[in-house]
């Protein structure tokens, strides 16, 4: 870019770190004697060329506000323990590595194998798209262990039943006793459960896996007087049962 545009200093830096990560991308697959298709870089230059650059677009792209923050963690750990590296570059070893900064940040088997999975969708990917042609997950073994759930007692959950609150951390008490009662109906359910669910004694919804209209399984259920109970706290003139959403035009909010 010649000098008489405004901004060729910035383009020309932008230009010159392309062609080095092409020239790094020649020699790579130039020693490992891989022929080099240039329509499978130039996509792949779309999504980034090192770690960091793939799980960013990956956490962008990405609609489930969980699965990003997966993603935005995953980089956040990967940048401060200065792990960043083509993907081209990555081994078992790097895998290794990076479980080990998990496990030093206090992170459990379950939550190390979870950060691991989301960062080996980009190294799945890559093998597809024909980027890669090892997958250096293929070869790393993840582990989980059976995860310990705290249980209450009877004694303990009639104590929360039977507790009152003052104003909304007593509503939220009482949406968490009815979701209970309810088989454990999950927070996205029972947050936009409408009065229109509930009809003749019977709750009757279709569970959401996601705020994004993945749907479960369908339940019917009878409603029995301790959630009566409930749903007498419950304000009857709006849309939702319990007071935490407010539907706007064509979302909720």
């Amino acid at each position: 870019m010649k000098p008489r545009n405004d901004s060729h200093v910035k383009y020309n830096q932008l230009i010159t770190r392309a062609l080095s990560d092409a020239k790094e991308y020649i020699l790579d697959f130039h020693v490992r004697n891989i022929p080099i298709d240039p329509q499978v870089y130039l996509r792949g230059s779309e999504k980034g060329q090192d770690v960091i650059e793939r799980l960013e677009f990956k956490m962008h792209e990405c609609k489930n506000f969980r699965t990003a923050a997966k993603y935005k963690t995953c980089i956040r750990r990967i940048r401060e323990a200065k792990m960043n590296l083509p993907i081209q570059h990555v081994t078992v070893s790097w895998i290794k590595k990076l479980e080990d900064v998990l496990y030093s940040l206090g992170n459990n088997q379950n939550t190390r194998t979870k950060y691991l999975k989301a960062v080996g969708t980009i190294f799945t990917e890559a093998k597809q798209s024909g980027e890669i042609t090892y997958n250096p997950f293929d070869g790393y073994r993840k582990s989980s262990s059976p995860g310990k759930k705290a249980k209450l007692s009877r004694d303990e959950f009639k104590s929360i039943q039977e507790t009152r609150l003052e104003g909304p951390q007593d509503q939220v008490r009482n949406m968490w006793v009815f979701a209970a009662l309810a088989r454990g109906m999950r927070a996205y359910d029972v947050l936009t459960l409408s009065w229109d669910n509930i009809k003749d004694g019977r709750l009757q919804y279709r569970a959401q896996k996601s705020p994004f209209g993945k749907e479960g399984k369908e339940f019917d259920i009878k409603v029995t007087p301790a959630m009566e109970d409930c749903l007498a706290l419950c304000n009857r003139s709006g849309t939702f049962v319990f007071p935490f959403v407010r539907e706007l035009p064509g979302k909720l909010a």
